[in-house]
C-alpha cells in the first residue's frame, strides 16, 4: 500500500490498525487483496464512509469486542461522528443484540471515557 493509499484509508474509516502493517511483512499477497477490498468496502458509494463506520462500530459493540470497539470509536470522532450519533448506536446494538452487547464490552463506558479525553 502506498503512502497515499494508507492517508486515503486513514481518511475514510479514521484509523489503520497495525495489523495490517504485520500482514503486509508476512503475507504481501493477502494484504494486497485486504487493501483493494478495504478500499471497495470503505468508498463512497450508496453508503457513506460515516454511514459504515455507524455500521462497522456497531457490529464491533454486538460481538462485545472492547479493543476493537475503542479504535471504532477512536476513528469515528476523527471522522466527525459526534457522541450523540454513537449513543444511538449503541441503543440499537442493544435491542438487537441485547445488552450485554451494551454494557459488556462496556460501550456507554469506553464512549464517556474517549470523550472525556478529548
Amino acid at each position: 500500500m502506498s503512502e497515499e493509499d494508507i492517508q486515503k484509508i486513514r481518511k475514510m474509516i479514521g484509523h489503520i490498525p497495525s495489523v495490517f502493517f504485520d500482514i503486509k511483512e508476512d503475507d504481501p499477497e493477502i494484504y494486497g487483496i485486504i487493501v483493494e477490498l478495504d478500499k471497495l468496502v470503505w468508498s463512497e458509494g450508496k453508503l457513506d464512509p460515516k454511514t459504515k463506520k455507524l455500521i462497522a462500530i456497531g457490529i464491533t459493540a454486538a460481538l462485545r469486542d472492547e479493543r476493537a470497539l475503542t479504535r471504532q470509536m477512536e476513528g469515528a470522532l476523527k471522522m466527525g461522528i459526534t457522541k450523540e450519533e454513537l449513543r444511538e448506536v449503541f441503543r440499537v446494538v442493544m435491542i438487537l443484540a441485547g445488552m450485554p452487547a451494551y454494557t459488556g464490552c462496556g460501550s456507554r463506558t469506553l464512549l464517556k471515557q474517549i470523550m472525556e479525553e478529548r
